[in-house]
């Protein structure tokens, strides 16, 4: 397991998992991520989603108008 990045909303880690086929592969994968959630959720780590603030220009011509 490897950090790979500190981002703004996550701590980026890359695990490498090996097996002998893409169906065994699929099934590693699905049980790991549902080990890592439940993980999280048993000690309360939360993961943060971004927020964005959408300003349509229409409102910024209404504000400036207001100001006049």
């Amino acid at each position: 397991m490897r950090v790979v990045e500190l981002s703004d909303f996550s701590i980026d880690l890359k695990a490498y998992v090996w097996s002998s086929n893409n169906d065994e592969g699929f099934l590693i994968k699905c049980d790991l991520l549902k080990s890592v959630k439940e993980e999280f959720d048993k000690n309360n780590i939360e993961i943060p989603f971004p927020y964005r603030t959408i300003v349509y220009k229409n409102d910024i011509k209404n504000e400036e108008e207001k100001i006049k």
